[in-house]
């Protein structure tokens, strides 16, 4: 199977858990890779936006913080 596709809806600046992966059916083997990706994917945002927060002084760190917030949020209470 090709790389899944990683998708989610958010509410407030949060990601909803129960939207994650809603493109594949749930028990499939593409949803559980995608669960998986997104895990991962969740992970790797969380760390860059951590990363380019911490390093901006400007205008853009309040963005920066949403996203950081949305996807550490995710990367910690996720679960596959």
């Amino acid at each position: 199977y090709p790389e899944p596709r990683v998708t989610w809806d958010t509410n407030k600046n949060k990601i909803i858990h129960k939207s994650v992966c809603d493109d594949y059916t749930k028990g499939s083997l593409q949803y559980r890779a995608c669960r998986r990706q997104a895990a991962s994917v969740f992970k790797e945002k969380c760390q860059t936006y951590k990363m380019q927060y911490d390093r901006n002084k400007d205008s853009k760190r309040k963005k920066l913080k949403s996203l950081k917030d949305k996807f550490c949020y995710a990367a910690r209470n996720f679960r596959i």
